[in-house]
């Protein structure tokens, strides 16, 4: 009786049904903490921008914290092959000087679509006066059906995707999970068979 208790608690503890999800966290006048690039090198020469991680701090409480993970649709990039270039072109042929990387990526950070929330606080240790590691974790989470689950203190598990290309493996895809729930980042198929094609 104990066991099935302890499985029940556990399963109303990771989602709760989409009726009780809490509204999705408003990030409006918060301040970026930090950013980080979801990416991966399909080669040394070839990266794929997936999406982004970014962190905000609530101006109002600097002890708040919301982690958004956004998706865009990919975009390959592989450097030019003539020596001394600084440019970069992707598998459609745009072409990108190295100073207009950031805009680039600011650009594609403005056209991206939010799949993961996290929210917590943290507290300071009274000894060392650094942050601990929060409490507790919120976490809502867009399935592939189109629909939001929330979960409490469950952690999201990142793998790598990788595939057998040209004798070597090579990263093409990050995939997110949450417990049953998953979200896969990946390069496209034409973009990845033109990149082959043009290695040939």
């Amino acid at each position: 009786m104990s066991k099935w208790l302890v499985i029940l608690v556990l399963l109303f503890g990771v989602f709760r049904a989409n009726a009780e999800t809490p509204p999705l966290p408003d990030i409006n006048g918060w301040k970026i903490e930090n950013r980080d690039i979801i990416h991966v090198k399909t080669f040394s020469d070839t990266t794929t921008y997936l999406g982004f991680i970014t962190t905000y701090q609530n101006p109002q409480n600097s002890n708040e914290y919301i982690r958004v993970y956004a998706r865009c649709l990919p975009k390959t990039i592989s450097r030019k092959k003539s020596k001394g270039s600084q440019d970069f072109k992707d598998a459609g042929s745009i072409l990108f000087k190295k100073e207009e990387k950031k805009d680039f990526l600011t650009e594609l950070f403005g056209k991206s679509d939010p799949f993961i929330y996290e929210k917590w606080q943290t507290e300071k240790d009274l000894r060392t006066g650094l942050d601990m590691p929060p409490y507790s974790v919120e976490v809502w989470f867009l399935c592939q059906n189109g629909e939001w689950i929330f979960a409490a203190d469950q952690k999201i598990i990142r793998e790598s995707i990788s595939e057998a290309l040209e004798d070597q493996t090579a990263m093409t895809g990050q995939k997110y999970s949450l417990d049953t729930a998953y979200h896969i980042l990946s390069i496209s198929r034409n973009d990845l068979e033109q990149i082959l094609q043009a290695r040939r």
